[in-house]
């Protein structure tokens, strides 16, 4: 039930393997965001930048204390950790409970 807004710059250009590594963290975020936070809207961003690529992925939904002791529930974020540093690329997630989430991974290059 959750509105997804993209604004991905034009002619971006990744490998096979990169590229697989961002849908999956970008469908993983989503998913999260729509079925656990419960968020209204979901905003995706993937700008160029310098000599990489900068994805962004916020929502309104209910947020989560980042730093919460790590439970069976947060086999997502690993996940989507594993597969950016996979490609060499670093995921960041700021969240605050009330305040939604924002999931960011920045690749410094393109592969």
């Amino acid at each position: 039930g959750a509105e997804i807004a993209f604004d991905v710059d034009e002619g971006v250009r990744v490998g096979g393997e990169v590229r697989e590594a961002l849908v999956r963290i970008v469908r993983e975020a989503v998913a999260n965001a729509a079925r656990h936070g419960q968020a209204g809207v979901i905003t995706v961003d993937l700008k160029v930048v310098r000599d990489g690529l900068h994805l962004k992925v916020t929502d309104d939904g209910r947020g989560f204390a980042v730093d919460a002791p790590v439970g069976s529930g947060r086999v997502g974020l690993r996940s989507m950790r594993e597969r950016a540093a996979a490609v060499g690329a670093t995921l960041s997630v700021d969240s605050i409970p009330g305040r939604g989430t924002c999931v960011e991974v920045a690749l410094s290059s393109l592969k």
